[in-house]
């Protein structure tokens, strides 16, 4: 497992975590999980979460029906070391007529405002849409970036009670794209 922190340089800001291993391992206040538009189980990070947090959290998210690309729903975190799950829909890349940054960007700052109000301190991130939906990981992670900073530089969150953002990929070779983005975008000056 590889581990690195980003984002020290700030006062008042919570520490980026980037860290190579197994989602639903996190021990953090929420994992957020990316999800189909009505909760079907898909591959990857889904199906790894939703068999981890066992059958409650399929009954939990049934009651919605379904979601449109970056909503977000919290249910508690059943069987999962974290109390809550965050679950949203990213974008299917090359399928949301021009829109999935701003999409996949809504994601990331969606489920943020979620764990604000429900005053969670800890969260861990997958890099959405990176699996089945074809992102690209190194647009994906830029993306991801750029929507935590620019949530966090945000006026309207200054006072967030987020301290730790754990951003998790589960191969080495992902990994390493994300890192190389990280270094870019949060060891900068104006993220």
């Amino acid at each position: 497992m590889q581990k690195k922190e980003f984002w020290k340089q700030f006062e008042n800001q919570p520490t980026i975590v980037l860290i190579q291993g197994d989602i639903t391992q996190e021990d953090t206040d929420a994992i957020v999980n990316t999800t189909t538009r009505t909760f079907e189980m898909a591959g990857g990070v889904d199906k790894a979460i939703t068999e981890a947090a066992g059958p409650g959290m399929k009954e939990a998210c049934a009651q919605y029906g379904s979601m449109e690309p970056s909503q977000v729903i919290i249910t508690e975190g059943f069987n999962l070391n974290a109390s809550y799950i965050i679950h949203t829909v990213g974008p299917v890349y090359g399928k949301e007529g021009g829109k999935e940054a701003d999409l996949l960007a809504a994601c990331y700052k969606n489920c943020l405002w979620m764990a604000d109000r429900y005053n969670i301190r800890t969260i861990s991130f997958p890099v959405i849409s990176t699996g089945i939906y074809g992102y690209p990981m190194d647009e994906a992670a830029k993306v991801m970036a750029r929507s935590i900073g620019g949530y966090f530089f945000d006026p309207e969150n200054m006072n967030s009670a987020i301290e730790e953002i754990h951003c998790v990929v589960f191969t080495e070779d992902k990994y390493k794209i994300v890192d190389e983005v990280f270094e870019e975008l949060f060891n900068r000056n104006d993220t």
